[in-house]
């Protein structure tokens, strides 16, 4: 709604949640005139959309995404995780290739203040060619929301929830290739959902090790080191202390990021505009199922507890 506030091509058709309480929360916000549904699908078969944001516990993301690419609507934003299992993202491709429709991802770490200087530092060669590093990215578990940890609504863990954001940006920076060499351990709650995370992954562009928590005791969210033959960087997100720390091999600078960025905001922006644009968005539906195919091969690894051969196969 923020978004849409400051966006003049586009304005709200219908909101829709199960939640009179979610809903009652949009008034000072949404038009009186704006329908209000409690089902994401009785609005689509009620009001036509040309635009649909999709933020729901992931299990209903497959779903509510193909209703709304059946109801006519050709450009969709879907929270991460695109969806639960690759099956799903690949049922979910094929349909929106059928009917030529624009889906997103939703990717906010992307519209990070940190993460644009360290895709800036890397464009502009200050890493050379980068050989290895680590990416941490987590919480202590109290900002999940009640259906967190409940499988029948998460569909998975710390992987689902936060691990992809960090394997989308490896992906970005380009240190995944097709096919490389993966070990991981994971850390399970009793009701079978992964709270922690660990894994390394080598291949043709490096060595990297990665983690995804919903148990870290600091509070450091983001913690990014990576290190090329020009230079190295650590990027840090955390309450008052986020920024770039660069070494390079002929001179070395800090950057501070005071006043954080609505990444959200900045996400949302950017769908808006594509989709007025006819413009294919960043983190796109492809971006989504690769996040969730290397999701299923560190399950994969470490349920079988050994090293194995992994392959980025859409």
């Amino acid at each position: 709604m923020n978004a849409l506030g400051r966006f003049r091509d586009a304005s709200p058709v219908f909101a829709a949640d199960p939640s009179s309480e979610s809903l009652a929360r949009l008034e000072p916000v949404l038009p009186p005139s704006v329908p209000r549904f409690f089902s994401g699908f009785e609005a689509l078969r009620a009001v036509k959309a040309d635009a649909v944001i999709i933020s729901t516990p992931p299990v209903y993301h497959e779903e509510l995404a193909l209703a709304a690419l059946e109801a006519g609507c050709r450009c969709l934003l879907i929270e991460k995780p695109v969806t639960c299992t690759l099956a799903a993202a690949r049922r979910l491709h094929i349909k929106s290739r059928e009917l030529k429709a624009s889906c997103k991802v939703g990717s906010n770490l992307r519209h990070f203040a940190e993460v644009q200087g360290l895709l800036n530092l890397i464009r502009e060669g200050r890493l050379g060619r980068i050989s290895h590093g680590s990416l941490q990215i987590g919480h202590d578990g109290s900002s999940l929301p009640s259906w967190g940890t409940d499988p029948l609504y998460s569909g998975g863990g710390t992987l689902l929830d936060n691990g992809v954001h960090v394997l989308d940006l490896a992906r970005l920076i380009g240190l995944i290739p097709n096919s490389f060499e993966i070990e991981a351990a994971v850390e399970w709650l009793a009701n079978g959902v992964d709270r922690h995370a660990v894994w390394t992954l080598e291949g043709s562009a490096g060595r990297y090790r990665f983690e995804s928590s919903w148990r870290r005791e600091d509070r450091t969210y983001l913690d990014i080191h990576l290190e090329g033959d020009a230079g190295k960087v650590r990027l840090l997100v955390n309450p008052g202390n986020s920024g770039l720390t660069y070494q390079g091999t002929e001179h070395s600078f800090q950057t501070r990021y005071v006043t954080p960025v609505d990444s959200w905001l900045g996400d949302t922006l950017h769908f808006l505009q594509q989709a007025v644009a006819g413009k294919p968005p960043e983190a796109s539906l492809e971006d989504g199922m690769a996040a969730v195919a290397l999701v299923e091969q560190i399950y994969l690894s470490a349920q079988e507890g050994r090293r194995m051969e992994g392959r980025l196969s859409l």
